[in-house]
């Protein structure tokens, strides 16, 4: 109602979203991963970009925000020294996909958290305001996996943002259409 979100934001690409952030023509942005890339386009933007604490609707008195894990898995399997050897191979290699990748992601060791690509005020205030309440979406629910890759693929979640940043004020009625909508992906998982 006061004119603090654009309109055209609701139809922007996360590249264009990521791209009026690190131009200066946002105050904040709503992202999971912003990476250190964002200093070498814009260091003024990097230095003064900080994390806010993790939000919490009325029904609960405790933050919770939502993580994801690396898909690496070791099973029981005829080949245990390959997969001991891929699995070391992997964390050996692991850093630099997120180093020059810039994939903005948290490392996956402690020890690589000193880091100076992993020491910033991105990270650290990653690390003490949201790491804290971080739960894995798909634990412990057997055979959620596949409904979960259904809810992301068709960005059930995101659309009730964009249903609100383009004006619908009928909160009820769009969580009832989400709900209704993840109920169907879960049935159709099993």
């Amino acid at each position: 109602d006061e004119g603090l979100i654009a309109e055209s934001a609701a139809s922007m690409t996360s590249g264009e979203r990521d791209s009026t952030y690190v131009s200066g023509n946002a105050a904040m942005i709503f992202r999971h991963n912003l990476d250190s890339s964002v200093a070498t386009i814009n260091k003024e933007v990097w230095d003064n970009s900080r994390v806010m604490g993790l939000l919490k609707g009325p029904d609960t008195d405790t933050p919770v925000s939502m993580t994801y894990f690396e898909p690496v898995l070791a099973f029981n399997n005829d080949h245990p020294e390959l997969t001991k050897a891929f699995i070391k191979s992997y964390m050996e290699h692991y850093k630099q996909i997120y180093v020059t990748g810039s994939r903005g992601t948290l490392p996956t060791r402690s020890d690589w958290h000193s880091d100076e690509v992993f020491n910033t005020p991105i990270y650290n205030d990653v690390t003490e305001k949201c790491l804290p309440s971080m739960q894995f979406p798909t634990w412990p629910v057997k055979g959620y996996y596949t409904a979960y890759n259904q809810v992301e693929g068709e960005l059930l979640l995101q659309s009730i943002t964009q249903e609100i940043l383009m004006g619908n004020d009928d909160l009820e009625g769009l969580a009832k259409q989400t709900d209704e909508k993840i109920q169907k992906a879960l049935d159709e998982a099993k």
